[in-house]
């Protein structure tokens, strides 16, 4: 059934990520996870911490990037499997925009619903794209952005 701005709060698949996104929340609080924070070698105003559990899945990942006049940070909660589940993204720009974005995804990482609040004064182009915003892959995407054979000046 599909959701609807009506039904969507209360959807079990809904009630079932945000379920996932309260365990690693507490579990990252907990210090249950082990949590690697690093710069991105790609990028000079960026970072990310990804989160994994015994088994080495990734449960959380996060990224800080912007510029001299934005600043973003987005992070996102995996199930046991290492699907996705929530996302989350917020944005400051000047002089005084900000957005915040919300995704929920089903067992496979499709997206079930998302939410979009904004306001302030500047731009508010940020966190448009879903698939820009979303690491569905955080391993291999943490490995790509911080290793030194990935990024050629630190070599």
């Amino acid at each position: 059934m599909p959701l609807t701005a009506k039904t969507w709060e209360h959807d079990p698949r809904v009630e079932a990520s945000r379920a996932v996104y309260t365990e690693v929340k507490a579990a990252v609080e907990a210090k249950k996870l082990a949590t690697i924070e690093l710069p991105d070698c790609r990028s000079e105003f960026s970072s990310m911490a990804l989160a994994t559990d015994g088994h080495g899945v990734p449960r959380y990942f996060s990224q800080d990037y912007g510029s001299e006049d934005s600043a973003t940070r987005t992070f996102a909660y995996y199930d046991t499997a290492g699907h996705v589940r929530f996302v989350m993204g917020k944005t400051g720009a000047v002089p005084s925009a900000w957005i915040e974005v919300r995704f929920w995804f089903d067992e496979h990482g499709t997206l079930l619903w998302k939410t979009r609040r904004e306001g302030g004064e500047g731009p508010h182009y940020y966190l448009q794209d879903v698939d820009r915003i979303v690491v569905k892959d955080p391993k291999r995407f943490f490995a790509e952005h911080t290793t030194s054979q990935h990024c050629p000046d630190e070599q």
